[in-house]
């Protein structure tokens, strides 16, 4: 079965090593694209660790498979709660 055209959208979170099962398994998943929510500036040491902790998830594809798009947005003007 072929990679779907999915996203998920992940705000909120720091992408830390206590949650890198859940991380894992979306690295080695199907999903097409992951959005990830960055919290003020994106040069922040923070936001630069929650980069590193995405480009890790994207790396968890195999060579041959097709990649993880991963985009970052901005938390604060993400309406969520209309």
């Amino acid at each position: 079965m072929g990679q779907g055209k999915k996203a998920l959208f992940v705000y909120g979170h720091s992408l830390a090593e206590n949650d890198r099962h859940i991380f894992d398994r979306i690295g080695r998943g199907k999903l097409a694209h992951l959005f990830i929510s960055i919290f003020g500036d994106p040069e922040d040491i923070r936001n630069q660790a929650i980069r590193g902790a995405a480009e890790q998830i994207a790396l968890l594809r195999s060579p041959q498979g097709t990649s993880l798009k991963i985009d970052f947005y901005d938390a604060e003007t993400a309406k969520l709660w209309g």
